[in-house]
């Protein structure tokens, strides 16, 4: 090396110590990035859940989860490294995550009572802030594989990593619209933060705010017509509510604190979203017309990160499937339209068919078990095995043996049914339904 070359390139020790200067400067840089903006969220239709979020109250930063109404609040992971920005799977039983544990931030999926996390990612970059597609076959998250911030959608057990942006820019917190055709994320592309919306598979990108403000997390209702976000377009953070083409603009919160992450309840009704107006980062609720501002958590730690669970609610009563009586809205309990698994002999209130059965029988019921109680019912007339003029057979005293498919003078329930084979409760609870029982 001559002594010209010699004096004009750096010692390697020099390139290190720059390389390592540089990477601790991106760091920093990401990690105010990420300080300042809260989490997207994405909502999918139903009754309204539990409310995970995460807090430092444990010395770390942890995810937690809570009644919608802040009891009962409780831990799902304990890592030495940090865990945040939980969002719920479309089903509500599983939780996605990023978590640091590992030692670069990844993406993490566990059940919904905190076991079984699993890394989805395996990668030597940052991966952060999932957001699962309504069918739950994929999650989309938020990557910094080169030098910037991209949007990615992978299939829920990590596979088929894909770059959805491609842009030099920042993009940032993906949320996917209720019916999976959109994905909306904020990007500073047109020099400052913006909410902006793309087809699921990155085409089709449009700008929905358009303003010199810095617009952040996006999420959807759970109808898809409208998107929350956070902004301070009027000076401050504020939570604001928009039509999913980005018109009808209104500032929900108006207050001087910073109010930030808004979440959808799954049932359209409510919002969370996080606010220091206390002094600190706590989870509040409110109306979804920015009415009923209620502080959820209640702690000096700070609390972020607020996403609703769904539970599936098939008539769309906000009552959950697993408590609903009645989940498709028709009239017939679910009792008496998926027989007696769980209730036979239950004793519900009000009574229904099957709570005359009883629910530790070794046997089949048989034929005139079930006229018994069509009679107690007065759903069809007696049979000719039953005296009309003595008294109420008891019911579990008979069993299969009555005639059935004789197609007797006038015909009664038991002619619709073949003469030979078992007679199942779904056999009961058709003939019940066509010979005018209360279900429909």
């Amino acid at each position: 090396m001559s002594a010209l070359s010699a004096a004009v390139t750096p010692p390697r020790r020099l390139l290190v110590a720059v390389g390592v200067l540089a990477l601790f400067a991106l760091l920093a840089l990401v990690a105010s990035f990420v300080a300042r903006s809260a989490p997207a969220g994405a909502v999918f239709p139903g009754a309204n859940g539990k409310i995970a979020f995460d807090s430092d109250r444990d010395g770390n930063v942890e995810v937690y989860m809570m009644n919608a109404d802040g009891s009962g609040q409780t831990r799902l992971t304990d890592s030495p490294g940090r865990d945040k920005n939980p969002a719920w799977s479309p089903d509500g039983t599983k939780v996605a995550f990023d978590s640091i544990r590992d030692g670069n931030l990844e993406i993490y999926v566990m059940s919904a009572d905190g076991s079984g996390q699993t890394n989805v990612t395996h990668n030597q970059v940052l991966d952060f802030r999932p957001g699962w597609s309504p069918d739950g076959s994929q999650i989309a998250f938020t990557s910094l594989r080169v030098t910037n911030f991209d949007i990615y959608v992978m299939n829920a057990d990590g596979s088929g990593q894909t770059n959805l942006t491609n842009n030099p820019t920042i993009d940032f917190n993906p949320a996917w619209s209720p019916d999976g055709s959109q994905i909306a994320f904020q990007s500073d592309r047109d020099g400052d933060f913006e909410i902006y919306v793309m087809n699921a598979d990155g085409s089709g990108l449009a700008n929905l705010t358009d303003n010199t403000a810095s617009d952040s997390s996006p999420t959807w209702s759970p109808d898809g017509s409208r998107i929350a976000f956070a902004s301070d377009l009027d000076g401050n953070f504020e939570i604001y509510v928009m039509n999913a083409d980005g018109s009808g603009l209104a500032n929900l919160t108006g207050n001087t604190a910073s109010d930030s992450s808004p979440g959808w309840s799954p049932d359209g009704s409510t919002i969370a979203f996080v606010s220091d107006r206390d002094g600190n980062s706590e989870i509040y609720v409110m109306n979804a017309d920015g009415s009923g501002q209620m502080n959820l958590t209640n702690h000096p730690a700070q609390d972020n990160s607020p996403d609703w669970q769904p539970l599936m609610d098939t008539d769309g009563d906000t009552i959950p499937n697993e408590t609903d009586l009645d989940d498709d809205n028709d009239g017939c309990t679910d009792t008496q339209e998926n027989g007696p698994d769980e209730t036979l002999g239950g004793r519900r209130d009000p009574l229904n068919f099957w709570d005359f059965f009883d629910p530790n029988r070794d046997r089949a019921v048989g034929l005139l078990d079930f006229l018994a109680v069509l009679r107690h019912f007065g759903t069809v007339g007696d049979p000719a095995t039953i005296d009309p003029d003595g008294p109420e057979p008891p019911i579990g005293e008979y069993w299969a043996s009555a005639d059935r498919g004789g197609q007797a003078p006038g015909g009664d329930p038991w002619d619709e049914l073949p003469a030979n084979g078992s007679i199942g409760l779904g056999d009961v609870f058709s003939l019940l339904r066509q010979f005018g029982h209360t279900c429909a």
